[in-house]
């Protein structure tokens, strides 16, 4: 009788294959999760700066990012809807939505906040937001991550 070598794998040898690739997904996964979120926030960061474009200009023609003709608020009612959300809409599920306040008794001043939505709605940067003067804060971000708000400021808005 003449014996032929067996072919294929053990099921050791499977097992110990699918541990290494297990091991590696674990590891690259987090990784490719973060690179997403920070696509995602510069994605939201240009739609900002944008929005604040568009309120400098209506600044410009109007001298008051908030003017009132009958009842209608038009830096409001009058910002772009293709700036209401990032990316914008059409373009894929909203992942921050823009909020702008302006205040009637101080129509000089302005903030936009970019709210977390969708995927990123546990994001641990938190909601960015920005005023007329360019000063740039987070609110509601995960302080656990970070070990002061310097820390998340430099983080999440670069």
């Amino acid at each position: 009788m003449s014996s032929s070598p067996q072919r294929g794998f053990t099921l050791i040898e499977l097992m110990m294959v699918v541990v290494i690739v297990g091991a590696l997904a674990a590891l690259a996964y987090p990784s490719y999760a973060e690179h997403l979120a920070q696509s995602r926030r510069v994605a939201m960061t240009a739609v900002l700066a944008q929005g604040q474009q568009w309120l400098e200009r209506f600044y410009s023609e109007n001298f008051s990012y908030y003017q009132v003709r009958g009842s209608t608020a038009l830096a409001v009612d009058g910002f772009p809807p293709s700036l209401a959300q990032s990316p914008a809409p059409g373009e894929g599920v909203a992942h921050y939505t823009l909020e702008l306040s302006v205040d009637v008794r101080q129509p000089e001043a302005y903030g936009l906040k970019a709210l977390r939505a969708g995927a990123m709605a546990a994001d641990r940067c938190g909601d960015y937001r920005i005023d007329q003067y360019g000063r740039k804060t987070l609110e509601n971000y995960d302080s656990s991550r970070f070990a002061d708000a310097k820390q998340a400021m430099a983080y999440c808005w670069k």
